[in-house]
């Protein structure tokens, strides 16, 4: 998948920012990037498979790789969501982390893309990732959390 070309005022590249370089000898993980997009920050985590969740149950292997990815995909929003918030109230900081970003009432959306995904498999992982991160939902008061195939996401202009 091929994200599109953001104003660099409106994209913060946390997986590449100077930040997570320091942070991830730390086990700390992230989403790809923070998008800001019409009063809304947008968390983008992409993936080009996942797991079949409907075979999950058949072996330990499998069930060790669905369990795997969830987590995975759940540690990425959450310390994504803590990083913003540190960066927000300055305790810490990051060269590149755009001025734009720092408003404090724009509403934060979870987003995963899955480029190859059958649509029951993108509603079953939406509904077990609110499950995982509800309390972190709750605290930031997160409505939203997509999970969207690589079409949708072209739809909305996320991906070119």
């Amino acid at each position: 998948m091929i994200f599109g070309e953001y104003d660099k005022n409106d994209v913060f590249y946390i997986e590449k920012s100077e930040i997570y370089n320091k942070l991830k000898l730390e086990s700390i993980k992230t989403t790809e990037f923070i998008l800001l997009r019409e009063n809304k920050i947008l968390l983008i985590e992409a993936k080009t498979s996942t797991p079949n969740f409907e075979m999950y149950k058949e072996s330990d292997e499998k069930r060790k790789k669905y369990i795997n990815f969830i987590n995975d995909i759940t540690k990425k929003f959450s310390d994504s969501i803590d990083i913003y918030s540190s960066l927000l109230l300055n305790y810490i900081h990051s060269y590149d982390f755009p001025e734009s970003f720092k408003t404090t009432s724009a509403e934060i959306v979870l987003v995963l893309v899955i480029k190859q995904a059958f649509p029951t498999s993108l509603k079953h992982y939406k509904e077990k990732l609110e499950k995982e991160l509800k309390s972190k939902m709750k605290i930031w008061n997160i409505k939203s959390l997509l999970v969207i195939s690589e079409e949708k996401a072209r739809e909305k202009n996320l991906v070119t």
